[in-house]
């Protein structure tokens, strides 16, 4: 199945498009060239210094796309969002749960959830929500606000000291993995539905700075810093059932994807990935299940 792409261009969609056969569309354009889109423009953070991004970004550009879909016909409506749109609720983030978020990006993403759902049932179109977890690794394109692992490993890298929150965790998932779920649940997941992406597990932050240190050997020091008494994420961690029973388990654990981002990064991008031997043996046996799941519809 061929995707059109919105947001090609984004880490995500830069590794997305080199690993399957997906259509970029050109950030200036609005028509899509198939029936079946994904989307992934977005802001990345929960900046306030320009306020208004986050409401144009996720917000007015996605109406705009919505209504060129509509236009040209398009069937299924694949929108990737954040885990973020939870905010306070529990550790283990069921889909089903109420999502209450606090921030400007969380909002926006939850709204622009919402403004899918109303769109597409109004106008015939089918849609799913993907939720995804912390996702880390890919192509170095200058967001390490996105990927704070990379931006630690950075400074680990430099001897620099680093600061870590108490307590926090979260469901890191690599950008190869990330990409393997989107297409599954995109091509095999049911429409109308909303899906997490992630692995399940929760893992401290300070395990892995820990983890990166150790790799790198990096004479840093990393301070433990109290949380603020009103952090509303401090644990978290995604329940991924749905994802499971699709047939999806990560490949890469965050102790392998890790290391190589502070050694080989050959994960880094899917040309890279797939000139290791194992590596594309992996690659070849998961694209043969989905052909295969693909088949059975």
């Amino acid at each position: 199945m061929t995707f059109s792409v919105y947001g090609a261009t984004g880490v995500i969609g830069t590794y997305f498009t080199q690993l399957y056969d997906a259509i970029a569309i050109h950030r200036e354009e609005l028509t899509p060239y198939t029936r079946e889109v994904i989307y992934l423009i977005s802001t990345t953070s929960n900046f306030y210094s320009e306020p208004w991004l986050h409401s144009d970004t996720n917000l007015t550009v996605l109406l705009k796309r919505l209504d060129a879909c509509r236009d040209a016909g398009v069937k299924v409506f694949n929108f990737v969002s954040s885990w973020f749109v939870y905010g306070t609720t529990e550790l283990i983030m069921k889909e089903t749960d109420e999502c209450r978020p606090t921030g400007l990006y969380p909002i926006t993403k939850y709204a622009a959830e919402e403004i899918v759902k109303d769109y597409c049932s109004f106008h015939g179109m089918e849609w799913r929500i993907l939720r995804l977890g912390n996702v880390y690794g890919g192509p170095d394109l200058n967001t390490s606000s996105r990927d704070v692992l990379r931006y630690l490993v950075n400074c680990l890298k430099q001897d620099k000291d680093v600061n870590v929150l108490a307590g926090l965790t979260r469901d890191y998932i690599h950008i190869y993995d990330t990409c393997r779920a989107i297409e599954l649940v995109c091509s095999k997941g049911k429409v109308n539905e909303i899906y997490n992406i992630g692995t399940g597990e929760s893992v401290s932050l300070a395990r892995a700075v820990e983890i990166c240190r150790n790799h790198i050997k990096s004479d840093s020091n990393y301070n433990v810093v109290q949380p603020k008494t009103n952090e509303p994420r401090l644990k978290m961690a995604l329940d991924c059932s749905k994802i499971f029973a699709l047939g999806f388990s990560p490949s890469i654990s965050l102790e392998d994807g890790l290391e190589d981002l502070c050694k080989n990064q050959k994960f880094c991008t899917p040309a890279h990935f797939l000139t290791d031997k194992k590596s594309k043996r992996q690659w070849n046996v998961w694209k043969a299940m989905v052909g295969f799941l693909r088949g059975r519809t």
